[in-house]
């Protein structure tokens, strides 16, 4: 077994102090182990204005770390609505104006890949015809639009 001289161990105190130091000013006494103050818990470089110092430090690493939160929680609300629920296809298969309930129009605006009218049945399923190219289609549209508008 080799003996250990100081110099063996200088490169890991200064390495040691570096990153004591970047946590706040905390002095190392001996390798590994920091010397406990009455006061403030650590021994400290500089008293009380390195305690301030700290404090400063602490403040700034909340408010970075409150923008780094709040940044990051935009991009997540921003990109949540990117899962929008269209129509991939249409049938141009005549729907029976009895389950129909309601309907609205898909664009190509909204982020679908086609332009259609979504039926609603009164069981609530969707379904998908071509964007009022057909007489049926604008006869259903007509209907429910009645249906809606008081008399």
């Amino acid at each position: 077994m080799t003996e250990t001289t100081c110099l063996d161990l200088l490169p890991l105190q200064q390495f040691q102090r570096t990153l004591l130091e970047l946590r706040g000013g905390i002095q190392p006494i001996n390798v590994g182990m920091v010397k406990p103050n009455k006061t403030a818990g650590f021994t400290s470089r500089g008293g009380a204005g390195a305690r301030s110092n700290t404090k400063t430090k602490m403040q700034t690493s909340t408010v970075t770390l409150l923008v780094i939160t709040a940044v990051l929680w935009g991009n997540i609300e921003a990109y949540s609505d990117t899962a929008v629920d269209c129509c991939l296809t249409t049938k141009d298969t005549r729907i029976p104006i009895k389950i129909v309930e309601s309907y609205f129009h898909q664009s190509t605006d909204s982020g679908c890949p086609i332009e259609a009218t979504i039926f609603i049945t009164k069981k609530g399923k969707k379904l998908c015809a071509p964007s009022e190219k057909n007489g049926w289609i604008t006869k259903i549209i007509s209907h429910l639009d009645k249906k809606k508008t008081p008399q």
